[in-house]
């Protein structure tokens, strides 16, 4: 596979590791966990990304 396409794959996934994170983050707050620290360990997420998946709308 050349660079460029790693690149491109390499980005893709690791997308779709913050998309599930944000969908886990997401049930944990609507299940009651409201500690954001606990929420970004638990997730492997940044403060930032935690507070967006618990705000977005039409996250669901």
């Amino acid at each position: 596979m050349c660079k460029t396409m790693q690149v491109i794959v390499d980005r893709e996934r690791e997308d779709a590791e913050v998309a599930k994170g944000k969908r886990i983050a997401l049930n944990l707050w609507k299940n009651g966990e409201h500690d954001l620290d606990k929420i970004a360990q638990t997730t492997e997420l940044s403060l930032e990304q935690v507070r967006e998946a618990i705000t977005e709308p039409c996250s669901a």
